[in-house]
């Protein structure tokens, strides 16, 4: 169920405009069933990155809302929590596998550029400014 939420607000977002005038005209746009289990997302231009737990980082191409498609994905080596994108760069919490950085230039193939994990350590959340990740 929660996946669901996730993407259709991205979906309901990207057709009402988020005016707040629309706000009393909410309609379903279109959705996409992601293989794990959604629990973020983010919008960047004409894809929604979805942080999918045990699936990994998704990338979603959202440029038709009625019907959005798988356009790549990236497996990280733990489960994907949260997920800031910032320019061509998708960076995610992936809980005991710490902060994951992947390079999202090309959408069908991202790719792991960076990363940071530390014993003990548990990434949560993640948030960025300029070029710090926290």
């Amino acid at each position: 169920m929660w996946k669901y939420w996730l993407v259709l607000t991205v979906m309901v977002t990207v057709a009402g405009g988020g005016k707040a005038s629309d706000s009393l005209n909410v309609r379903f746009v279109g959705s996409y069933d992601t293989p794990g289990l959604a629990l973020d997302v983010a919008v960047s231009g004409s894809y929604a990155y979805i942080a999918d737990f045990a699936a990994g980082l998704r990338v979603i191409d959202i440029s038709d809302p009625a019907n959005p498609v798988e356009a790549g994905f990236y497996d990280t080596p733990g489960e994907a929590v949260d997920v800031v994108v910032s320019g061509t760069l998708a960076y995610i919490a992936d809980k005991a596998a710490g902060l994951r950085v992947i390079d999202i230039s090309d959408y069908a193939n991202p790719v792991e550029v960076g990363f940071w994990e530390a014993p003990g350590v548990v990434a949560l959340g993640v948030a960025v400014s300029g070029s710090y990740a926290y």
